[in-house]
């Protein structure tokens, strides 16, 4: 619901966020000027699309929008087909759109066609619903091709603008490490603790947009792939400097120069911001440096190793991407055709699409259709989801059907010009594309706001008045929304629980990777990268978290849920941030035998208390919670050159308690209930 962290999720800056916001106003202005010049029709759901594709950079948007014309076209050609059976056929179209409907809900839940799945159903629905007011061939057919060209138009317009003006994933790459390494430098300089929130919140980003950007460079070849593998290392190596460097101050460990050292990451982050194209490579001799002994020696051999690279030098094996991360897989998931959940899940929701379809045709009101589109949209596969998007949807219709109505009331009598009518337009947009680039707790307010607003002002190839359209369309979306929320939350109800179990129990498993790491003494780099992709797990966990609430509006307990929502993603955050600055340190340095064996049960010791930990989220009974909670580990002495490590699993481990104790006061929370969702 509307709290502090909503309206701060749809408010706060990040890095990207203001230049993304404005290059969707801005490519939206180009698509209704082009929509209003040619007089191509339905100019609302182009510019919509828009949102639709619109990525972090112009690599993936080019690719999205390529997708998009491929499917758009695929699915033209395939209503054509359909056509010919239910063109003159009122049953058979009522069939055709149930089997449909209940194909791409099966397919986005079971198949890697998911992110798909529910358009390319939309747009063959919305296409059959649209024959059903054109019986006559011809009509149809010209009909037909409409929708090809006002789906295919503001793609191409996307795509030309990416290929000239757009936000290049290599640039982002280089300009994401070089602010990195600015931060860097800020905190050793100064140490001041907004640089170090500032520094933490781009750890606990992760580093997958990296790995995005990196696939789109090498697909659309943008560099040589020696110099995309120097920036590949770049990349990965600045993301260890932030962790240690996040660490050694967690610790109050000062380098010995901070001004040296900040002057030098200065100067490398200015000469990676202008990474040549071709980087000629040379030999480059090694210096005998020993290997790093703790985490001020950590930031000065990561420095070095990323000077070496910019300066030609070899990229080296400790960077590269690690294998066997990712598994194979088939189109469908493995359970697809043996579990029943997805079944059940496209029989709700073609059920919802079919209700919604019969309601407006048999009240011969087709100005409400968007209940029929609405089911396709808002339906997920746990009732959690599904009831956050309807109430993010119904918020984001509300206020754009609101801004919509006002503007025809008051700014478009007074328009002379299509400027007047793309100001307006572009105005409006910014806000609601900057909500929607925002987190996905709150991005599909901004979607739905600019939605409803393009369907009130954009009604045709000129400006129109009609107050009823807006109003048939906001109809039509709360309809929808309470179509599925009835079937989805009373027929074969899945709960959340079960994903946020999952979730949970892959940050754990992620979380003793990295201790797995350490324990085989393996260089840092390895271990951080997990940490990496724990912070991007801890994300989907909060995210489940959030949707969870939602599932529990109407449960008696829901203010004690919030609450334990709130603590229990405080105390996994600062248990993943812990194994991070455990993660930073080196592996010990050869001949000393007896420390590393030490460290070497600490880790262990750490990985059983983890281990433990999933026992007891696997089978949430009082038993396993009391058995982990109570079993804490003893103080351990200071050793020397170890004593900042030990401090740092010494604080591991109070993290793990803390997680252990939350859990154990909120575990009835995480147990299903008889006759409750599944």
């Amino acid at each position: 619901m509307f709290g502090p962290a909503l309206i701060a999720d749809m408010l706060a800056p990040f890095d990207g966020r203001l230049a993304r916001a404005a290059e969707i106003a801005f490519v939206v202005m180009l698509v209704t000027i082009v929509s209003m010049a040619y007089r191509i029709p339905e100019p609302a759901i182009s510019v919509y699309l828009i949102f639709f594709v619109a990525k972090e950079n112009s690599g993936l948007n080019i690719v999205m929008s390529l997708a998009l014309i491929v499917v758009v076209t695929l699915v033209v050609a395939l209503a054509i087909g359909l056509a010919i059976l239910t063109i003159n056929a009122p049953e058979a179209r009522v069939v055709v759109l149930a089997c449909v409907a209940f194909v791409s809900f099966f397919l986005g839940a079971s198949s890697k066609l998911a992110p798909l799945a529910s358009t390319i159903g939309l747009v063959i629905a919305y296409v059959l619903d649209l024959l059903g007011s054109a019986p006559l061939g011809e009509i149809a057919l010209r009909g037909l091709l409409y929708a090809w060209l006002f789906a295919v138009m503001p793609m191409l317009v996307f795509i030309v603008h990416n290929v000239f003006f757009g936000r290049h994933p290599e640039t982002l790459a280089r300009r994401a490490v070089a602010a990195r390494l600015r931060l860097a430098g800020r905190v050793l300089q100064e140490g001041e603790e907004a640089a170090l929130a500032a520094l933490r919140a781009e750890l606990e980003t992760g580093d997958a947009e990296r790995e995005e950007r990196l696939r789109m460079v090498k697909l659309w070849r943008r560099l040589p792939s020696a110099t995309i593998e120097r920036l590949g290392a770049l990349s990965g190596l600045s993301y260890g400097l932030v962790m240690t460097v996040v660490a050694a101050r967690t610790l109050k460990l000062p380098p010995a120069t901070p001004d040296a050292l900040s002057a030098r990451l200065e100067v490398l982050a200015h000469r990676i911001e202008r990474l040549p194209r071709v980087i000629q490579p040379c030999d480059i001799e090694e210096t005998g440096a020993a290997p790093p002994k703790n985490l001020l020696d950590q930031i000065e051999a990561l420095t070095s190793r990323m000077e070496t690279i910019v300066a030609g030098g070899p990229v080296g094996l400790e960077t590269a991407e690690p294998e066997g991360k990712k598994e194979k897989s088939g189109f469908f998931v493995a359970d697809a055709f043996s579990n029943p959940v997805y079944a059940r899940f496209a029989l709700k929701g073609a059920a919802a699409a079919m209700i919604c379809y019969l309601t407006y045709t048999l009240l011969d009101w087709p100005g409400i259709h968007t209940a029929m589109l609405t089911c396709f949209i808002v339906s997920l596969t746990t009732v959690g989801e599904t009831v956050q998007k309807l109430f993010l949807r119904i918020s984001g219709c509300l206020a754009g059907a609101v801004i919509g109505t006002l503007s025809m009331v008051y700014i478009l009598p007074g328009t002379t010009s299509i400027t007047s009518l793309v100001v307006l337009v572009g105005l409006v947009t910014f806000p609601a594309a900057w909500i929607g680039v925002g987190k996905p707790t709150v991005s599909y307010i901004g979607f739905q706001l600019a939605l409803a607003f393009f369907m009130c002002v954009l009604q045709g190839a000129e400006p129109k008045f009609d107050l009823s359209v807006a109003q048939d369309r906001t109809i039509g979306i709360v309809l929808g929304d309470l179509v599925v929320y009835v079937i989805f939350t009373r027929v074969f109800p899945v709960s959340t629980l079960g994903q946020l179990r999952l979730d949970l129990d892959r940050l754990l498993e992620q979380c003793r990777e990295v201790l797995k790491t350490k324990t085989a003494f393996a260089p840092a780099i390895g271990a951080t990268e997990e940490v990496g992709r724990a912070f991007a797990t801890l994300e989907a966990v909060s995210g489940a978290l959030a949707a969870y609430g939602y599932e529990m509006i109407r449960s008696g307990n829901n203010l004690m849920l919030g609450r334990a929502n709130r603590l229990a993603t405080r105390a996994l955050k600062n248990l993943v941030r812990a194994v991070g600055v455990v993660a930073a340190f080196p592996p010990p340095a050869g001949g000393d035998v007896e420390n590393p064996e030490a460290l070497r049960h600490l880790y262990a010791q750490a990985d059983s208390r983890l281990r433990k930990l999933r026992a007891g989220l696997a089978a949430p009974s009082d038993v396993a919670f009391v058995e982990v909670a109570a079993e804490m580990t003893p103080p351990l002495a200071p050793d020397g050159a170890h004593a900042p490590q030990i401090g740092a699993l010494e604080a591991l481990m109070t993290r793990l308690n803390q997680v252990q104790l939350t859990l154990f006061h909120y575990r009835r929370l995480l147990q299903p209930k008889a006759g409750a969702y599944e």
